[in-house]
């Protein structure tokens, strides 16, 4: 494999459209855990309201209160979803403000780096959970904990990077993941 180097400008739209992603990305695996649990909860507390002699109010009080915890961690995610796109709307705005933003990845045989006018990241390929493909976007996270590193649109690289991106990630990183509707719309599209 010979390097390949990716220079991505700032777009505002493509910028909030990848933050978009990451939180449909965690918003879709709190829902999942979630909802059974807020499930569980009201279904325990109908069998014990309904199995309640209306003496005791131990099993009421605790299924209640479940409820209640429930509802508030549904509270925090809508919060800390709310605050969250408040705040990638101002760093766009700062990022749009600020000129020649332009972010740079540099895939190596042994190594992928990320350059923008800030930072810089050096990773080894070993270090990289196998990449996802999630709505038009490449998702890269590291193997030691479960949050986004890279988000890659396809919009973003156009049509020949993206796939070969692909293509290099699936040799340093392994299969390749993605939806059923993913994979079947990047089928039509290569045909």
């Amino acid at each position: 494999m010979s390097e390949k180097i990716i220079t991505i400008p700032f777009n505002y739209d493509h910028f909030l459209q990848s933050r978009r992603i990451y939180q449909d990305y965690y918003a879709k695996k709190f829902y999942g855990r979630n909802v059974w649990f807020t499930i569980f909860g009201i279904v325990c507390f109908l069998m014990v309201w309904a199995l309640n002699d209306h003496k005791e109010i131990t099993g009421l009080a605790l299924t209640g209160a479940y409820l209640i915890y429930i509802l508030l961690v549904w509270m925090g995610f809508f919060e800390r979803r709310f605050k969250f796109s408040r705040r990638s709307k101002a760093q766009a705005k700062l990022l749009k403000a600020t000129e020649n933003v332009v972010a740079i990845y540099t895939f190596t045989p042994d190594r992928l780096t990320y350059n923008d006018h800030e930072k810089a990241y050096s990773f080894n390929w070993q270090l990289f959970k196998p990449f996802e493909v999630y709505k038009n976007h490449i998702l890269l996270s590291l193997k030691e904990n479960d949050s986004l590193l890279f988000i890659l649109g396809r919009q973003e690289l156009g049509d020949d990077d993206y796939f070969a991106v692909q293509e290099i990630l699936k040799e340093k990183t392994g299969d390749l993941l993605m939806s059923m509707s993913d994979a079947k719309k990047q089928m039509e599209d290569r045909s």
